[in-house]
């Protein structure tokens, strides 16, 4: 994903997921072509990926939200509907500050 960002160009917003082993990777190419002022929201599935794209993003970002999304699906078992507990996910979010003004 990091050389596909060279053709494009600089976002005001990112949205990254699906990194797999390369999440700091993404994260720190994506926040170096965000526009400043630019939003960037990241989802893992894991908590390794949680901690490598929190401590990454905190390092760049500075202030950096975070969130635990779990849902359960509705499900039918006989006759009747009950939830099964889907795996949840981790999504952080963080703005890039607007460079400073001369």
């Amino acid at each position: 994903a990091p050389e596909v960002l060279e053709g494009l160009p600089d976002p005001d917003a990112v949205f990254v997921g699906g990194t797999g082993r390369r999440v700091e990777d993404v994260v720190k190419a994506a926040f170096a072509r965000l526009l400043p002022g630019g939003r960037i929201a990241i989802n893992v599935a894991t908590v390794d990926g949680l901690a490598t794209a929190y401590q990454t993003l905190r390092a760049l970002a500075g202030e950096v939200r975070l969130w635990n999304i779990s849902v359960s699906r509705g499900i039918e078992q006989m006759d009747r509907v009950r939830f099964e507990a889907v795996n949840p996910t981790f999504l952080l979010a963080a703005t890039k500050e607007n460079e400073p003004s001369d």
